[in-house]
């Protein structure tokens, strides 16, 4: 699934502004695993002098990353740690983020003096819970819920219904 969370500066910065910003961010980054959200990553060019980059939640991960971010033994980065970084980012080096991501029209919230709008990180929580549904709860549901698809193996139709949780009897 292709969804991103967009950020950039409020303001132009300079050239050195900006390679400094990058390289605190890589260092930010480290210590991680990942699986579950693409680190804070800045683009290299400056677009009408701001710094922007983006990053997209792993809704879900293949059992191969999961198994190479379990190896690895270091906290999964989620939404959460991307919003924490983009915040000390701005604390450090005195700089206002404005994020979105694919779906919202303009900014969805900003990044002020270190400080993430209440409504943006309740934004960001519910896209994590997105994240950990599809990670855990899908997972977990083999017990509990059959998929069932509504369709006839025999009907070549491609207007088939959805797929549907069948959940079980009380």
């Amino acid at each position: 699934m292709g969804f991103s969370i967009s950020y950039a500066t409020t303001r132009p910065l300079t050239p050195s502004e900006a390679t400094q910003i990058r390289a605190a961010a890589d260092e930010l980054i480290q210590g991680y695993t990942w699986l579950s959200c693409e680190p804070v990553y800045f683009g290299q060019d400056l677009q009408a002098g701001r710094l922007s980059g983006s990053s997209k939640p792993n809704f879900t991960p293949h059992e191969d990353d999961i198994a190479s971010a379990s190896a690895e033994d270091l906290p999964d980065g989620t939404v959460h740690e991307m919003l924490d970084i983009l915040c000390e980012l701005s604390r450090r080096f005195g700089v206002d983020f404005e994020c979105a991501h694919d779906h919202s029209e303009g900014p969805a919230g900003y990044i002020r003096d270190g400080e993430c709008e209440e409504e943006l990180r309740d934004l960001i929580s519910a896209f994590a819970s997105v994240v950990d549904f599809a990670q855990d709860g899908l997972d977990g549901m083999g017990q509990d819920f059959d998929l069932e698809h509504r369709e006839d193996p025999d009907d070549d139709d491609e207007d088939r219904g959805p797929s549907i949780f069948k959940f079980p009897g009380r």
